[in-house]
């Protein structure tokens, strides 16, 4: 569908590509880690002018790549703390019990 030199090429373009925003915003992350898979070269991207464009198909195959199984051991980057061995809030707070006055 590229009829003329203006409009239905870019209606076209803009179908089959996102930003860097919007692809982060598909993914649920900071666009920081769209722009850093980009970087590493796992996430392919082309800049005809000033914007950064990834191509639909290129997003979803990287998110593909990407899928954890379900049994697998999966390390999170900041895992929980433990909670406390009394389980009061006292303990959670850091708190030593008080002697009664």
């Amino acid at each position: 569908m590229l009829v003329t030199a203006g409009k239905v090429l870019v209606m076209a373009i803009q179908h089959d590509y996102l930003t860097v925003y919007e692809a982060a915003e598909r993914c649920r992350v900071k666009h920081d880690a769209v722009r850093r898979a980009i970087r590493k070269g796992e996430l392919p991207a082309t800049k005809p002018f000033t914007r950064v464009l990834i191509r639909q198909e290129d997003l979803d195959r990287y998110v593909r790549e990407h899928r954890i199984e379900p049994c697998a051991e999966i390390e999170f980057a900041h895992p929980s703390p433990a909670a406390p061995k009394d389980g009061s809030f006292r303990a959670l707070m850091g708190e030593t019990e008080r002697e009664p006055e």
